[in-house]
């Protein structure tokens, strides 16, 4: 084998470890693997072919161009390797080039709380690209030395699977349709997400599309949906928490809201989350010609606006997110705010005109109380409460009391935005005649059961949310000790007076529920199946990863300490059968 091959082999052999340990690690395909090693084959084939075609021009240029392309190569490669471990440690999915590009443009506002972080990330990097430089310069004296003797049958098999890779590559797959390349991290770069640029409202003066109905109903009430991103339950004081982290949100329970004692997402992260509460049913349901809250209210007569921070290209959102939406501001297409920050949605609000009877359906997505969301110093009430760089990327590192802190500071956080987002809602006319839901769409975990943030599991630090309904009529709610995410949809259309539509998952809380098993999926391979009879719940967790198998009784034991599944064994095994059937896990 000539040297140029070995150094092939090295690159292939350290990219399949890479690829083997991310493919078994988040579950996905293992057909990734055979994939990924074609495209790392090509990749190198061509950077090295690449210094030999410039050589030609300039020969001396070889020993300085093919270190230097194998060195950018390799380093891009760290990158992309890194960001999708961390993406899908965090959000389940891998990054695309789009999402690269919009954190990288607003990488200082997203640090912002972590010193220094930009400048250690720009000096971490120079040291890399030196490291790896002058590993090759010393190490792979081939890249250095220009050999006409090379002949293509001398790498023949590096130059058969760069021919194949991109006629395979572009004859399987598709940015809309990916197939057996779904997962892959050089290919999801190329998934692009089709942009809802005709309804982004920024600078000029608002204006809705006028679909008021002749014939409308004026006891239509407007509906009011504030979704926080990553909110436990367990951390707000209107739940009982020690800290008065959300001192308006109690208020409002002294004012007749109405507050679900067990709330539950349906999964551990935010799309699925997201699509319960707009759309009674589990994601995977869901799709771009599905009838969300928006849709049905349209049809209805009402005014859809949508506001908020966070990424809404991620996944299939701007697909299911593309129709019945009369104004849309969201803060990751809007150079006047950052990414992450919920300012927008009070510039929104503020910019609208008064409640003209036509009834108004709000969805407002905040990520204040998100770890990722854009936080102000004016709420770091808790303290310690400071990361550096190592303890934002890996909060295990951290001390687990700034952490705690921390979280609780973001919690007080939402807390006054929506607070301000009320008041302004209320100067306008529209809480008049309102139904408002507060929620959240997952919890965060904080080292209960020995890790930290969301997806990992469905213990209930990662799916006890609040579910808060605040209406003039509040008191018609029956149900309000359990409920999950699917039930916002129906309980809304029932207090507005309207027909639930079919086919969703949810149920109406104007109806008591003695007996109930609900679902939850965490997207990576856990599932659960809660059990409630009466003020009894028991939460069966399966894990298909490693078959590990949970039953806790939430009624004695909320924090999920004690595992009864060998003392209670046959109401185990029969909430696993139920999980199996309803996730078709058989």
């Amino acid at each position: 084998m000539n040297k140029l091959n070995k150094l092939f082999v090295w690159h292939i052999a350290i990219a399949f470890i890479i690829i083997s340990v991310f493919v078994y690690h988040y579950a996905k395909p293992f057909n990734i693997i055979v994939l990924h090693t074609m495209l790392i084959s090509s990749l190198y084939t061509l950077a090295f072919y690449t210094a030999r075609l410039i050589s030609r021009l300039h020969r001396p240029a070889f020993k300085f161009v093919a270190p230097l392309l194998f060195t950018l190569l390799t380093t891009i490669l760290l990158f992309i390797y890194t960001t999708n471990f961390l993406s899908n440690a965090f959000w389940n999915n891998n990054v695309s080039l789009a999402f690269i590009i919009t954190y990288l443009s607003d990488i200082d506002n997203v640090l912002e709380e972590v010193p220094f972080a930009v400048e250690t990330l720009l000096v971490l990097t120079a040291l890399i690209v030196i490291v790896i430089y002058r590993l090759y310069k010393k190490h792979a004296l081939y890249l250095q030395t220009f050999d006409d003797r090379l002949k293509r049958k001398d790498s023949k098999i590096f130059f058969f699977i760069t021919t194949i890779t991109p006629v395979y590559l572009y004859f399987s797959f598709s940015p809309t349709y990916p197939g057996i390349w779904d997962g892959e991290p050089l290919t999801s770069l190329a998934l692009k997400t089709n942009i809802i640029s005709y309804l982004i409202n920024t600078n000029e003066d608002f204006s809705f599309n006028d679909n008021a109905s002749d014939t409308l109903n004026p006891e239509l009430k407007n509906i009011i949906l504030i979704h926080a991103d990553a909110l436990r339950a367990d951390h707000m004081s209107s739940y009982g928490y020690t800290r008065d982290t959300t001192p308006f949100i109690s208020s409002l329970l002294g004012q007749g809201a109405t507050q679900i004692e067990m709330g539950l997402s349906i999964c551990s992260e935010s799309l699925c989350g997201m699509m319960a509460a707009l759309g009674s049913r589990h994601i995977d349901a869901i799709g771009a010609d599905t009838l969300l809250i928006n849709g049905y209210l349209k049809r209805e007569g009402y005014r859809t606006f949508f506001a908020g921070s966070g990424n809404f290209s991620w996944g299939p959102m701007d697909s299911i997110f593309a129709h019945d939406i009369d104004y849309f501001a969201r803060a990751d297409l809007d150079e006047n705010f950052t990414i992450h920050d919920d300012s927008i949605i009070l510039s929104a609000i503020s910019k609208m005109p008064a409640y003209e009877g036509v009834p108004t359906f709000f969805f407002l997505r905040y990520m204040s109380s998100h770890p990722i969301g854009r936080h102000f110093s004016q709420f770091q009430q808790y303290t310690p409460a400071e990361k550096n760089l190592l303890t934002y990327v890996f909060p295990a590192f951290a001390d687990p009391d700034i952490l705690l802190n921390a979280y609780d500071n973001y919690v007080l956080q939402l807390d006054d935005f929506v607070h301000r987002t009320v008041n302004l809602l209320a100067q306008k006319g529209y809480l008049e005649n309102s139904i408002l839901v507060i929620y959240g769409d997952h919890g965060d975990a904080l080292n209960e059961h020995g890790y930290y943030g969301h997806y990992h599991n469905l213990h209930q630090e990662e799916i006890h949310v609040p579910i808060i309904f605040v209406s003039n009529n509040s008191d018609v709610i029956q149900e309000k000790f359990y409920a999950t995410l699917n039930d916002i949809l129906p309980t809304i259309f029932e207090m507005n007076g309207l027909l639930v539509p079919a086919g969703i998952e949810g149920i109406s809380l104007l109806n008591k529920t003695a007996d109930r098993i609900t679902y939850h999926d965490s997207r990576t391979g856990v599932y659960a199946a809660v059990q409630k009879k009466d003020k009894l719940i028991y939460k069966f967790i399966y894990n298909s990863n490693n078959n590990e198998k949970s039953l806790y009784n939430l009624s004695n034991d909320p924090l999920e300490i004690n595992n009864r599944y060998n003392e209670e064994k046959q109401r185990a095994e029969l909430l696993l059968h139920k999980i199996k059937h309803q996730f078709k896990l058989d």
